[in-house]
């Protein structure tokens, strides 16, 4: 059902677009818009340029594979999630020999937020216990196996009864937001691994705690799993559930 439902969502034309407002005069960057003249105005912890070197040292929440290697999928190696006072950034690590290079809807990436710090309210995930989301961002990865820039991404808002899944009620509880500028995302193959990271701008999502718990979900293009962090190990051969990446944010511009 999922599968329909997001295709109907990326036909629709989304007519509702973030306005962009000018800075002041102090050169801090507006708050609600995310362009070229924010970047060069404020220097975030992380460059969203393919050059990974700045992931290097910064305080991070990380998720990887279980050490014993055995879950049920393994796409996404590594994934981590940190921030600064205007955005937040997550980096993943994926084996590339499950990408597919030639279409051009390839691999969605689903990145689920409880962007409230509170696992009891929004929409449940089977995948994390508690979640808790009340955001969910999507797009491509890639496109003819070139990285997507994820500047328009589907973004949705969970619109149900707490607790509940947004996909399994009729209509589903969701509410497609504008999204033009919310996102920023760069990535390379090195080695049989792909590289990724984006940057999602605070201020563009609405209610978001300085703590936040983070799941993220990679998808083939027939829509099967093939990647999800956190992840639990095997035990005695079924799947087990971690509780999503969790990282506490500085305070906002």
């Amino acid at each position: 059902m999922k599968k329909n439902l997001l295709f109907i969502a990326k036909a629709l034309t989304v007519v509702a677009a973030v306005a962009f407002v000018s800075c002041n005069k102090d050169n801090k960057p507006s708050r609600g818009s995310y362009d070229d003249d924010d970047e060069e105005q404020y220097e975030g912890i992380v460059k969203i340029d393919g050059d990974f070197s700045d992931w290097n040292g910064i305080d991070c929440s990380t998720a990887s594979l279980p050490s014993d290697g055995m879950t049920t999928s393994t796409a996404i190696r590594t994934f981590k999630l940190t921030g600064d006072a205007m955005y937040f950034y997550i980096y993943a690590e994926m084996d590339a020999s499950q990408l597919d290079m030639e279409s051009e809807w390839t691999n969605p990436v689903d990145i689920y937020i409880n962007s409230d710090n509170n696992g009891a309210t929004g929409g449940i995930f089977y995948l994390w216990d508690p979640l808790g989301y009340e955001y969910l961002i999507e797009s491509n990865l890639l496109a003819f196996g070139e990285f997507s820039d994820w500047s328009e991404p589907t973004f949705y808002k969970f619109t149900g009864e707490d607790g509940t899944d947004m996909w399994a009620s009729n209509p589903p509880a969701v509410e497609q937001l504008a999204s033009a500028n919310l996102c920023k995302a760069a990535g390379k193959i090195e080695g049989g691994v792909a590289k990724w990271e984006m940057s999602v701008l605070r201020a563009l999502i609405p209610g978001l705690n300085n703590t936040i718990n983070v799941g993220i979900m990679m998808q083939s293009p027939e829509w099967t799993r093939i990647g999800s962090l956190p992840a639990g190990p095997m035990v005695d051969g079924e799947e087990t559930f971690e509780a999503p990446l969790k990282f506490t944010l500085p305070d906002a511009i």
